[in-house]
C-alpha cells in the first residue's frame, strides 16, 4: 500500500508520508475498536480504514507533475479534500474492492447522507462502522498522524467525535487503550 503514496516531486513527499503514516495508524486503531467491542469483523475494518482515503494519494499524483508552487498549497488541499472520495469510490470499484471498503471511502466524510442510506437493513452495523471509522481518524491525529490538510487539532474532543463515542457507547477514559501500539506498528512497517 505505501507505494501508493510516492511521488518523483520533493515537496510532496511529506504530505505523502503524512498521509501514509495516517491511514495505516487509522486503520491499526479501527481494528483495535472493533476488536474491543466486537463490531464487525475487525481485519474488514482495518482494511477498509487504510483506503477509505485513497483518493488523496492518487489526487496528488495527477497534480504532482503540474507546476505547483508550494504557494498553491492551499487550493491544492481543498481540491483534495473536496474531491478524494468520489475519486476513491472509482479507483476501488475499478479493481473490484468489497462493498464495505467502498461505502465507508464514500460517506466516511458525509454523516448526513450515510445516516438517511439505505444500507439494504445493514445499515445499523454501517453506522457503528462509520462513527468507529471517525473516531479512529481522529485517534490518529490526536497521536501524532495527522491528515495532510488538517492545519490543527482542537485542544478537546470535538463535539462530533463525542457523538460519535455516545454513539457506540465509548467512555472517553477508554480512548487511549486503542491507541496502545500503534507507534511500535508503525515502527515496524517502516524498518
Amino acid at each position: 500500500q505505501r507505494g501508493f503514496y510516492l511521488v518523483g516531486r520533493s515537496d510532496f513527499a511529506p504530505l505523502m508520508e503524512a498521509m501514509w503514516l495516517h491511514d495505516i495508524a487509522s486503520a491499526y486503531i479501527a481494528k483495535k475498536i472493533s476488536s474491543s467491542l466486537g463490531i464487525g469483523n475487525p481485519e474488514d475494518l482495518y482494511l477498509a480504514n487504510l483506503f477509505k482515503n485513497i483518493g488523496e494519494p492518487f489526487l496528488l499524483r495527477l497534480i504532482s507533475p503540474l507546476n505547483e508552487t508550494k504557494e498553491n498549497l492551499l487550493s491544492i488541499k481543498e481540491l483534495v479534500k473536496d474531491n478524494h472520495n468520489d475519486f476513491g469510490v472509482l479507483l476501488l470499484k475499478a479493481w473490484k474492492f468489497d462493498d464495505l471498503t467502498i461505502s465507508l471511502c464514500h460517506y466516511h466524510q458525509d454523516f448526513e447522507a450515510k445516516e438517511n442510506y439505505d444500507y439494504s437493513g445493514s445499515q445499523p452495523l454501517f453506522l457503528k462502522m462509520l462513527h468507529l471509522s471517525r473516531i479512529a481518524s481522529f485517534l490518529a491525529e490526536k497521536n501524532g498522524y495527522l491528515k495532510f490538510f488538517r492545519d490543527y487539532l482542537p485542544s478537546k474532543i470535538p463535539s462530533e467525535i463525542t457523538r460519535s463515542l455516545n454513539f457506540l457507547q465509548i467512555a472517553e477514559d477508554r480512548l487511549l487503550q486503542f491507541v496502545e501500539g500503534v507507534e511500535s506498528y508503525l515502527d515496524m512497517l517502516t524498518k
